[in-house]
């Protein structure tokens, strides 16, 4: 096997018949592909050159085409395969970075890489690549933020020995492939959990920043001593996860880094959290009065879903029967025969705390759960320095811990909520107990977490460091862009790409001095509009992108729609002709202002209806359509209102 030694500065001598397509075309990958394409190298390029490109034939191991859509936000793409508008992007011709994580499930450390990805990537500075050693649910976040390539087999695979692993690695780095000319800077890895990809990125010559999560307890004495060996920088997220690693282990402080992660979403917790309440207690169909401590993360043992559950059983042995408080706990569980799932299910039923206590899964509504519970419970046995308190601390929940289960108790301290004896669950029960019977002194608790996250915990800051680590493990005089992040929307404008859609938002009118004002269009890559759209923005000075869906499905527009009023959170909301991508559940839990315009007859005057309560003013062109609304939601009708565009009115017999 061929050692390819990446180098970080483009290779002079590049053959003539490659020309721009050398940071593109994978030769050998599309060669084993497709039959047609020739065994010359320079028959292999000007096959794609000539057919592949305009047949959007794959062209690496690696390319996503989400991404570069995402990253192509300020034009059509209409009628363009991927591999054109990969080509036409320049995207491959910027500085190139490695992301490493164990998988992509809905977890605590694959959301920390996936932050600092989101960050990197949204810079536009960097071409980003992902390497993943297994799936999962937030995979395609991955491939919309990166090029992603997951491995054939994961790391618990039996079948595939470490030597197969750094073959199928150095296949992706191949000295003839795309990183020929261009090869990545460094490699970011995320967890002891990509020890191998690390290692054979280290092999190959790339410098690798380890980002070390874990309790070195937990892993053989030699594995970490080798992170530490192959890796130019290790982070640790706390002190109390850097010195458990000190004691177990001989490692190299002088390449020790702690600083933990910050929130992972910025304006996690600025939902209206009195809607919140009400939605979890209908969601999980309790009083609208009952007390919720809750846990959010995987439910296995060293999460300690069963020490949830003992305490659970001492906090109700100790309550009036008649209380109405209840534990729920959200996460994906540990399904193993004898695991830590299975038990606590088992204690459940036996103590008859089935109502009492709830197991539910995962979801991705989970900003909704914080804001809708009362107190943050941590049963953990060992959580290095868990998302999850970043979260409940900002969504203002006291949070009750067990002392020495990781770095949480850093944060909390003494002002933020109460830390007790590992697995003492008596005393963690009396601590809820007290919180519970103390409303004054949970909401100091509660607010102080609130502002310790607001003032030290945000992650452009965490953002900023990693990069400047990052980039001291580069040589002298390597280029590095300026770590820029977009300021807040303050005002989103939502709408299809259609020129009477943009006519009647008026976007002259919106523009207020100072703010970010930002449209989105749903549908840029389908809508023989789009152009004069895109001409009609950039005439105004205004600030847009193009949703660029894979499909052209309502399906794919409610995707497109939901993130954007979520990631990241304008400050103002404008709905134009999109309302019908979004639910009234949806917008009712947000706490900003929100227009609605409406230039056609997509919806009758009894649905429109359903999302009066949460918009601040709902402008109709169908007069007949406004006139039901306001008749039939009469205490709502002044927030009805003709569309001020110069459109004329539809009449209709039925709206």
């Amino acid at each position: 096997m061929k050692r390819f030694a990446i180098s970080r500065h483009p290779r002079a001598g590049r053959r003539a018949h490659k020309g721009p397509l050398i940071n593109i075309l994978d030769p050998t990958f599309y060669a084993a592909q497709y039959d047609d394409a020739g065994s010359t190298t320079a028959g292999i390029y000007a096959h794609f050159q000539n057919h592949g490109l305009k047949e959007d034939r794959q062209f690496n191991r690696w390319h996503s085409a989400a991404y570069t859509r995402r990253f192509e936000s300020r034009k059509s793409l209409r009628d363009l395969s991927a591999a054109q508008a990969y080509y036409d992007s320049g995207l491959h011709r910027k500085p190139r970075l490695i992301f490493v994580s164990h998988d992509a499930s809905r977890t605590g450390a694959p959301a920390i890489i996936l932050r600092l990805l989101k960050m990197f990537s949204e810079t536009g500075a960097f071409e980003c690549f992902t390497l993943l050693d297994d799936g999962g649910e937030r995979l395609h976040e991955f491939e919309e933020l990166s090029h992603c390539y997951v491995m054939s087999q994961s790391r618990y695979s039996v079948e595939m020995t470490d030597e197969a692993r750094h073959a199928e690695i150095s296949a992706l780095f191949d000295e003839t492939g795309i990183f020929e000319g261009n090869a990545p800077l460094c490699a970011l890895v995320n967890s002891a959990e990509s020890f191998h990809i690390g290692r054979s990125l280290a092999r190959m010559g790339l410098p690798v920043i380890q980002l070390l999560h874990e309790f070195a307890s937990y892993y053989p004495e030699s594995l970490f001593e080798e992170i530490f060996r192959f890796s130019t920088r290790v982070i640790f997220p706390s002190h109390f996860i850097h010195k458990t690693a000190a004691q177990y282990c001989a490692i190299d402080e002088t390449k020790v880094t702690v600083r933990g992660q910050g929130l992972l979403d910025d304006a996690f917790g600025q939902m209206n959290r009195d809607r919140c309440r009400v939605k979890l207690r209908q969601d999980l169909k309790l009083p609208e009065t009952a007390r919720i401590f809750l846990n959010v993360g995987s439910m296995d043992q060293r999460k300690g879903v069963d020490l949830f559950v003992h305490a659970a059983r001492a906090y109700f042995e100790r309550r009036p029967e008649d209380e109405e408080s209840y534990f729920v706990w959200y996460g994906k569980g540990d399904d193993a025969p004898g695991g830590a799932l299975e038990l606590a299910r088992r204690l459940l039923s036996e103590t008859g705390l089935d109502d009492r206590v709830r197991l539910m899964p995962s979801t991705n509504r989970i900003e909704q759960v914080f804001l809708g519970g009362d107190v943050f419970v941590l049963p953990a046995r060992a959580d290095p320095f868990p998302c999850v308190i970043h979260e409940a601390m900002a969504c203002g929940l006291p949070i009750i811990a067990f002392r020495d289960g990781g770095g949480a108790q850093e944060l909390i301290g003494e002002s933020c909520g109460t830390l007790v004896d590992m697995g003492d669950v008596v005393a963690l029960a009396e601590a809820l107990a007290r919180t519970a019977d103390d409303p004054k002194m949970a909401a100091a608790q509660g607010g102080a977490g609130r502002d310790l996250i607001a003032r030290d915990w945000q992650y452009e800051d965490y953002f900023r460091d990693v990069g400047a680590e990052l980039k001291a493990q580069l040589p002298a005089g390597t280029p590095w862009p300026a770590l820029t992040v977009p300021a807040p929307i303050d005002h989103l404008v939502v709408m299809p790409a259609r020129v009477r859609s943009l006519q009647s938002a008026d976007l002259p009118k919106m523009a207020v001095e100072g703010a970010r004002l930002k449209v989105l269009f749903l549908d840029g890559r389908f809508s023989d509009e789009a152009e004069a759209c895109i001409a009609a923005c950039r005439k105004i000075g205004g600030e847009y992108a193009m949703g660029q869906p894979l499909q052209d499905t309502a399906l794919a527009r409610q995707v497109i729609l939901d993130t954007a009023i979520r990631e990241p959170r304008p400050r103002h909301l404008t709905l134009v002709d999109t309302l019908e991508f979004v639910s009234p559940a949806q917008l009712s839990v947000f706490d900003y202002p929100i227009d609605v315009i409406e230039t056609g007859r997509v919806m009758t005057a009894q649905r429109l209806g359903h999302y009066l309560p949460y918009v601040a003013a709902m402008r109709l062109s169908d007069a007949v359509t406004r006139q039901k609304v306001s008749t039939i939601y009469g205490p709502l009708r002044d927030k009805v209102h003709a569309v001020h565009s110069g459109l004329t009115s539809e009449a209709s017999s039925e709206a």
